[in-house]
């Protein structure tokens, strides 16, 4: 199911920041992967989200993002 999807970094970075940014209430924790990094998103100090950020040549090229239950 995906909920939402953005193309473009300036949409992308705008809905970054709506789901993820200060006023959100999650804390963002980096997580480095054998294949390049993704943050773990915490409420409360209770896991919320896993997001895999994707990198190539130096820029994000996708974000995937797993709500947990």
């Amino acid at each position: 199911m995906r909920v939402g999807f953005d193309v473009g970094a300036e949409r992308v970075a705008a809905g970054s920041l709506r789901y993820l940014g200060p006023t959100s209430g999650w804390t963002l924790a980096p997580l480095l992967l054998d294949d390049g990094m993704a943050l773990v998103a915490t409420r409360d100090g209770a896991p919320v989200a896993l997001i895999r950020v994707l990198v190539a040549d130096g820029l994000i090229t996708a974000i995937r993002t797993v709500l947990l239950p």
